[in-house]
């Protein structure tokens, strides 16, 4: 699987494809991007399918990468069995929000992550 990390207890390396390195450049492109479009005190809501902890819930270079950037909240998903869910990390972690909001996890029921104030649309 792409998406476990170097410190994942089921991690298993192929030195012909590095997923890890490249998904992780790509968040690092994305937040990069966001940081430029971002305006004065807005969020930044950023959103994983899988989650960027370990297996086992321990930091991983992805929740780093996270901390250096300080987006608003982190959601992510793809956890889909109760042992998963009990050890998924949520709350606040290095002053970055995080909410497992994966739809097996919320029993198909939306969750209202973020309010949007209404003079936003004006």
């Amino acid at each position: 699987m792409g998406h476990w990390a170097p410190n994942d207890p089921f991690f298993e390396p192929n030195p012909r494809k590095d997923r890890f390195g490249r998904e992780l450049a790509r968040l690092e492109a994305a937040l990069q991007h966001a940081q430029a479009l971002r305006q004065a005190d807005e969020p930044i809501l950023l959103i994983m399918h899988y989650p960027p902890f370990t297996s086992d819930g321990q930091p991983t270079a992805y929740t780093a990468l996270i901390a250096r950037y300080q987006p608003t909240m982190c959601l992510y998903g793809h956890l889909h069995h109760d042992r998963e869910w009990l050890l998924a990390k949520q709350g606040l972690y290095e002053g970055v929000r995080y909410d497992l909001v994966a739809a097996d996890f919320l029993q198909m029921t939306p969750r209202l992550v973020w309010q949007v104030p209404a003079t936003r649309f004006k």
